[in-house]
C-alpha cells in the first residue's frame, strides 16, 4: 500500500484496537489501512453544499441538519 501522502510504499507496523497500522520510511509518518469514522454521509454532505448554494449559513446548517458548526466548516 502506498503512503497517502508522499504516494511511497508503506511497510505494516502493528495493529492497534483491531485496525492494521502503516509506516512510510520516506516521510516518517503513520497511517491507518483503514479509516471507518466518517464524520457526515454522502447525503448530508451533498444537503451541506447544496443549503450553503442556497445562502445559509453555517450555523443555520448545523442546526437544521443537526451537526455541529466545525463539521459544517470542514
Amino acid at each position: 500500500m502506498n503512503c497517502i501522502f508522499c504516494k511511497q510504499p508503506c511497510i505494516k507496523k502493528g495493529i492497534r484496537n483491531g485496525i492494521q497500522k502503516l509506516f512510510c520510511n520516506h516521510c516518517k509518518k503513520y497511517k491507518q489501512e483503514k479509516y471507518k469514522i466518517r464524520r457526515v454521509n454522502k447525503e448530508k454532505a451533498k444537503l451541506i453544499v447544496l443549503l450553503n448554494n442556497e445562502g445559509l449559513g453555517i450555523s443555520s446548517i448545523a442546526r437544521l441538519l443537526s451537526i455541529s458548526k466545525s463539521t459544517v466548516i470542514k
